[in-house]
């Protein structure tokens, strides 16, 4: 990629002169607002958008559009922990590299608030939904085999099944597993705001949200940016 290169939102040269300004003041400021609207922009132009035309028309496309939901679930795994895909990762790799999608994919979907009352157990009791179920037979069944198996189905509120609850995710007594992708949709939309808010209040999501965007435009790791320094 060169310095012009649209990532949908801002180019490589906008954050080049962003990042060397951020480096100096860590406290949010109009310049991290800046930043942050570039990257919802991005989200909204390759990801969001998109989906949303697909929706409006949707019959069947509710395997392409979970599809895109696991990666954008895998991506805000990887920018709300500052954690980068190397799939060469070895024992003398830093701390922030991942090679186990399926650690870091099930990893999320177990802590994170978006998706805690179906995979957290509460105190005494087991959780309704197993992540590891839902990384190989709902992610990785549609990403290598194009379908869902065990028994997972993808369907919409408007297919006449039951969710009086608007539940991203049900079971029934036959052990069907419903995702509701439009409630999903919704949902990681809504997480997408939420995320914009704790960046504003935490310092070292900015750290994080910094070198994953820095990874995003290929520029190489560098101690002189303190997002690039282990934590």
């Amino acid at each position: 990629m060169n310095d012009s290169t649209d990532l949908g939102g801002f180019t490589i040269n906008e954050w080049t002169k962003k990042r060397d300004i951020l480096k100096h003041n860590l406290e949010y400021s109009p310049h991290w607002e800046e930043a942050v609207n570039w990257y919802n922009e991005r989200l909204k132009r390759r990801y969001f958008d998109p989906m949303k035309r697909m929706e409006k028309y949707a019959t069947g496309e509710g395997f392409s559009l979970v599809t895109i939901h696991c990666s954008i679930i895998e991506h805000f795994a990887s920018i709300t922990q500052g954690k980068i895909h190397n799939h060469k990762r070895n024992n003398l790799s830093p701390a922030y590299e991942y090679s186990s999608s399926s650690q870091h994919f099930q990893e999320f979907l177990n802590n994170s608030y978006l998706f805690s009352e179906y995979f957290t157990a509460s105190s005494g009791s087991c959780s309704i939904f197993d992540s590891s179920d839902f990384y190989s037979n709902v992610r990785c069944a549609l990403l290598h085999s194009a379908c869902t198996k065990n028994n997972w189905r993808i369907n919409t509120l408007s297919c006449g099944h039951s969710n009086p609850d608007q539940k991203i995710m049900t079971i029934n007594g036959q052990g069907i597993k419903r995702l509701f992708r439009d409630i999903l949709a919704k949902k990681l939309s809504k997480f997408l705001e939420n995320y914009k808010i704790e960046i504003k209040e935490s310092t070292i999501k900015r750290l994080y949200f910094a070198r994953i965007i820095d990874h995003l435009c290929e520029i190489r790791p560098d101690d002189n940016y303190p997002w690039w320094r282990e934590r």
